[in-house]
């Protein structure tokens, strides 16, 4: 394993015009000892045409099982010491791998990230709370858990230690690369820069309620997961852990309550109650829940998510 080289690990799936954006970032890096890895989950548009005619670009495809499995494929595919991974709807500046690196000069740091900034499909600055997240270095667990500040097209992190942890939950949909950042915090030290040098495209208004429901569902589910049986109790005080599961789950019952699914909805308040008992948030969703009948509208199933996590509430 060459000492410096670094893996670019790029999923895609029917993105071609976004992911052709993306390995150019990837190319036109500044720091030469890389090796760009795209895995085409399984694309129907022509994507790995397209990547065929690029030089230096290594086009990996496999049948479409979502981006953890095809992040996981590239990782084992990665001949370099580090990892760096590109969403294919999001792009680099020329010095965000050499910046990133500098960063990694301490052995016990095993993943350096960069504040993210923001910007729509077509380019426009969008800002918001995104971007205003305080950022943390050093044993980062207690703050991570409570507030997403690492993204996946912000991080560079060491091969060796990202297979330690088995790489990416396949058994999440959603939250899977938040998942491995939290157990990465676990074991090293985390160092973020103070420089933008990759930019995270958002199109998230775009999601179906379904999606919306199956994310907070998901984080909700996940968080409790990680706190109690993968290690989390050891680096988040129990009074922050209450504060930040009753947090999701309430979002996740008041998103299932929304949706008319109001069995479901009981359940994840009383979660939420059970962390944070004087939440008057979710006292109030929570009978509101009781007076009135499911609707007719059932988008996500919650009990195939829960199946599928391994889990119960």
């Amino acid at each position: 394993m060459p000492d410096r080289l670094i893996s670019v690990i790029v999923p895609t799936r029917n993105r071609r015009a976004l992911v052709l954006r993306a390995v150019d970032s990837a190319l036109r890096q500044d720091w030469p000892d890389r090796e760009v890895l795209v895995v085409d989950d399984g694309s129907t548009d022509g994507t790995a045409d397209a990547l065929a005619a690029i030089p230096d670009c290594r086009v990996i495809r496999v049948e479409h099982g979502g981006p953890a499995a095809a992040r996981n494929r590239g990782i084992a595919a990665a001949a370099g010491r580090y990892l760096a991974f590109l969403d294919s709807d999001d792009y680099w500046h020329p010095p965000h791998l050499s910046s990133l690196l500098a960063a990694l000069d301490r052995p016990q740091v095993g993943l350096a990230y960069s504040p993210v900034r923001t910007e729509s499909l077509d380019g426009r600055p969008l800002g918001g709370r995104r971007d205003r997240r305080r950022y943390h270095s050093g044993r980062v667990g207690r703050w991570l858990f409570d507030h997403v500040f690492i993204h996946t097209s912000n991080v560079l992190c060491r091969t060796e230690l990202v297979r330690q942890v088995g790489g990416f939950d396949e058994s999440l949909p959603v939250c899977e690369d938040y998942h491995l950042w939290l157990r990465l915090a676990l074991r090293c030290e985390v160092a973020g820069i103070d420089r933008v040098t990759a930019i995270r495209c958002w199109h998230g208004g775009g999601l179906s309620r379904q999606d919306r429901i199956r994310n907070a569902v998901v984080r909700a589910v996940m968080l409790e997961r990680f706190y109690l049986t993968e290690g989390g109790r050891a680096v988040v005080p129990p009074r922050a852990a209450r504060r930040r599961l009753g947090r999701v789950f309430f979002q996740a019952g008041r998103a299932l309550a929304r949706a008319g699914q109001r069995t479901d909805a009981l359940r994840f308040f009383r979660k939420s109650l059970r962390y944070r008992p004087l939440r008057l948030r979710a006292w109030a969703g929570y009978g509101a829940c009781q007076l009135r009948p499911d609707g007719t509208d059932s988008p996500v199933a919650v009990e195939r998510l829960l199946e599928q996590l391994a889990w119960m509430l």
